[in-house]
């Protein structure tokens, strides 16, 4: 969790972050008074008028120095691992688990001969497969685990022969293939549908479509993060596409001359 020290020189109160989560970092400026001992949990921001009736607005409270938004997000960060051996402050937490990614697929085929002249095969085959990468965080703001994804795979092919004599051979072939994925970045650990409001963010996050906790980065050359991101989803983790293919061949082939 974020803390700061101020140190009363004049009018003036310096800000210094102690935590590596500097994109959660706010220095305010404050009217003059003196904190004794640096004790700002008995201090009482004033807070930006502006605010008001936001979810930005301060409590008022002593001590209340933090984004409402960034308490959530850092309440949302697991305790420290228990028992771990040479912890430091960026790396003093450790997880494991498993991720499912299951994987089916068949085929069919059949072969019939109509008559001497007519032989047709036909073949169906299809995949399916879907993840769910391990939530390390074990909530909805997890940087390790994606959402449900999941893709499918169709395959048809037709092939006919006719013969209509020694000489002369009519092929026709069918085939048609059908490939689609959906990979989504948000877990939605815990039923939570909305995060943007329920971290509280403006509701304009949203716009885009996509349900999901908006990504954010800690100094990484010294935290060590448990995913992509250090907290929230994959900013370009988000696919929903197919594909269609179909190809139709007829082939007639005469050979010439003597076939003795």
């Amino acid at each position: 969790m974020q803390r700061s020290v101020g140190t009363n020189l004049g009018s003036v109160l310096r800000c210094l972050s102690t935590s590596q989560l500097r994109w959660l970092k706010r220095c305010r400026s404050v009217s003059q008074h003196v904190h004794p001992y640096n004790n700002l949990g008995t201090y009482a921001s004033p807070g930006n008028p502006n605010l008001a009736g936001t979810p930005y607005q301060l409590s008022g409270g002593a001590g209340d120095l933090i984004d409402p938004i960034a308490k959530t997000l850092m309440n949302l960060f697991p305790e420290p691992t228990a028992n771990m051996a040479n912890p430091t402050i960026y790396d003093n937490w450790i997880e494991s688990g498993a991720s499912r990614y299951p994987n089916d697929q068949f085929d069919i085929k059949i072969d019939h001969r109509f008559s001497e002249k007519n032989l047709m095969s036909a073949k169906y085959s299809q995949q399916w497969n879907s993840s769910s990468p391990f939530n390390c965080f074990g909530n909805f703001a997890d940087p390790c685990a994606g959402g449900p994804n999941k893709s499918t795979a169709h395959l048809f092919t037709l092939n006919d022969e006719h013969t209509f004599s020694q000489t002369l051979l009519l092929t026709a072939t069918l085939g048609y293939t059908r490939g689609a994925e959906q990979i989504l970045a948000y877990n939605g650990a815990g039923g939570v549908t909305n995060p943007v409001d329920k971290l509280g963010f403006p509701s304009y996050l949203n716009s885009n479509g996509f349900q999901g906790v908006p990504a954010m980065f800690i100094d990484q050359g010294t935290y060590y993060s448990a995913g992509y991101t250090s907290v929230g989803g994959d900013p370009y983790g988000n696919y929903k596409q197919g594909q269609d293919t179909g190809q139709l061949t007829v082939a007639m082939n005469k050979v010439h001359g003597n076939t003795n």
